[in-house]
């Protein structure tokens, strides 16, 4: 592991704690300290001076740059300039254990802190007045920036400038690091070549290390380019209590009694995940690594699994129906089984998510369903070879004259797929009649998808589907085909499972081609989601505007009430019926006759 690698570990959570601090950014204000005009610390000194850091001696004259820097004003100045203000944290529910800070003395709030947030070890003396080291100076600043050092540093990775510094020293790793993030930089300007980590620190020297923490870790924003979405343009921090996540933090990771058994990783995605669902809007969702390939398996429609529609009842997952030429189909499973357990683990309380990412697995790969089934004596055991399930398929026949079409998803493919089924059909079927689309229970997916294929019913250069968004900035997503097939009637399925995309086609063709909807209400899903992915494979859905039809409806927590309401009741499906079918083949009859 080379240097840059231990030094970017912490490096986000760095960042966010240097933009905690930053009130006014990098400024110079003319020097009032009459003894700092000759000092080589007089940029760092006025600069602390103007964020209110120091306040000087003698009624604010004198600074006193070489008097050595005693730990109660060391850990004023630091934790003065990185936000903390007493008068505004006065009560804690847990004192720290230092006996020997009074606590009415001035200082008193300031160890308090410094104990809250691990910059300070738990002891039960600490001595207040005791003028600190270089060594221990830069230590401090490392552990106000939760830079966690190792106990040595290994022979290959040591570096140093300094000829008093040995690799084996036990504050090697705190001059290692401390020259990696820049905070020794002018520290020794009359010999750069000493570090003299057994000398006092002087005030001087103080605000130059304090100083130079936040010139790096400005300069490492800006290098990251967060600067401009976490600063105003004055620099002033903007997102409220960013302070209280760090101090939570920085509290779980080191006063959990289970630190070992923290997994940092899944804290910040449940934290991200509490942000998004803090929005209170169902489809603005943040996935982590694993669930960001479950969901792109979901809106592709494809998965390894046994092809297997489930409903949940009040007494488990019962089976609704079944993928075309799918393993589950094939197995002896009926409608209306009941899944009571997966690979010999009963069901208790388990959610719809856990079982069905129980059936699901990688193809090749057996499941075994155990099943109670109506008039049973004993559970019965299926096993089944799980294979490839794609939704994306689209089932097109001929149904009296009229081309049936059931698109279960809008993936990537989905387009294409469209117009080759309806031309196959087309080029055996010369005297087709129309169209029958099948949308139920299709929940959606990509809008480039159905924007292509409606382009086959709706003129070029005609309005799709519009996107409104916050600024009330409008997109107009107009036909880019030819709209070869508009003349031709059309009649629609919808259920209560027709979602968002769905819905745009189903709405789109019945404004524009006066297409015919029969079933059951829609759910209502009329906004949009942008897809945000990130390096480490997680994933940000965030909805950014709302969809509009071609007459400027909006469907969304409404839903679209087809023409012809009716419904499939359970007994219908368990005898395999289709009342729903059965109408929109009857009202086409009637449109074509």
């Amino acid at each position: 592991m080379n240097s840059r690698s231990y030094l970017t570990r912490s490096l986000g959570l760095f960042l966010i704690l240097l933009l905690t601090t930053l009130g006014c950014g990098i400024s110079q204000v003319q020097a009032t300290f009459r003894d700092t005009e000759t000092t080589p610390y007089q940029e760092a000194i006025d600069y602390l001076q103007s964020q209110g850091s120091i306040q000087g001696y003698r009624n604010g004259t004198e600074f006193q740059p070489n008097a050595a820097i005693n730990l109660a004003s060391f850990l004023k100045i630091a934790l003065t300039n990185f936000g903390f203000d007493p008068q505004a944290n006065r009560i804690s529910r847990v004192l720290n254990p230092f006996t020997d800070i009074p606590q009415k003395a001035w200082f008193a709030s300031y160890f308090q802190r410094g104990w809250e947030i691990n910059m300070l070890n738990n002891t039960t003396t600490i001595n207040p007045g005791k003028s600190l080291t270089r060594a221990e100076g830069v230590q401090l600043i490392l552990k106000l920036l939760n830079i966690n050092t190792p106990r040595v540093i290994s022979a290959d990775e040591w570096s140093s400038d300094y000829l008093d510094v040995d690799s084996q020293s036990w504050f090697a790793p705190i001059v290692f690091y401390g020259q990696n993030y820049e905070l020794l930089t002018n520290l020794s300007p009359d010999n750069s070549r000493y570090f003299r980590p057994h000398d006092f620190l002087t005030r001087g020297e103080a605000a130059q290390l304090i100083y130079n923490m936040d010139l790096f870790l400005y300069k490492t924003a800006l290098k990251f380019n967060i600067s401009e979405s976490l600063l105003d343009e004055n620099l002033n921090f903007v997102i409220p209590n960013l302070d209280l996540f760090v101090d939570v933090w920085n509290r779980v990771n080191h006063n959990y009694y289970k630190t070992e058994e923290i997994d940092q990783n899944t804290l910040i995605y449940q934290a991200i995940k509490g942000m998004v669902n803090g929005l209170g809007d169902a489809h603005s969702v943040f996935f982590n690594p694993e669930e960001t390939g479950e969901f792109t398996q979901a809106i592709e429609g494809k998965f390894g699994g046994i092809g297997v529609f489930l409903r949940k009842t009040d007494d488990g997952l019962r089976i609704e129906g079944f993928v075309i030429n799918s393993p589950a189909e094939a197995s002896g499973l009926k409608y209306d089984d009941l899944i009571i357990g997966v690979d010999d683990v009963l069901f208790t309380n388990q959610s719809v998510d856990t079982i069905t990412n129980m059936i699901k697995g990688d193809p090749n790969t057996n499941v075994t369903l155990i099943i109670k089934r109506e008039g049973a004596s004993t559970p019965l055991k299926f096993v089944i070879t799980r294979e490839i399930i794609d939704l994306g398929v689209m089932q097109g026949e001929m149904k009296n004259n009229a081309i049936y079409v059931d698109i279960n998803t809008f993936d990537q493919n989905g387009a294409v797929d469209f117009e080759t089924t309806i031309k196959n059909l087309i080029s055996k079927n010369s005297n087709f009649k129309g169209f029958i689309f099948d949308l139920r229970n299709n929940g959606g997916g990509y809008l480039s998808t159905v924007h292509q294929m409606l382009g086959h019913f709706i003129p070029n250069g005609d309005p799709v589907v519009y996107e409104e968004f916050r600024s009330d900035y409008l997109l107009i997503y107009s036909s880019l085909g030819q709209g070869e097939w508009r003349n031709y009637p059309i009649v629609i399925l919808i259920n209560e499972g027709t979602a968002s995309a769905s819905e745009i086609m189903a709405l789109a063709l019945k404004e524009k081609n006066n297409a015919v909807l029969v079933g059951t209400k829609s759910y209502g899903k009329g906004t949009v989601q942008n897809v945000y992915p990130y390096s480490d494979g997680s994933q940000l859905n965030l909805t950014v505007a709302k969809w509009l039809s071609p007459l400027m409806n909006n469907i969304d927590g409404v839903g679209i009430t087809p023409d012809y309401v009716v419904t499939q009741t359970q007994e219908d499906l368990k005898n395999n019926r289709d009342p729903q079918l059965e109408k929109a083949l009857e009202i086409f009859k009637g449109l074509t006759r």
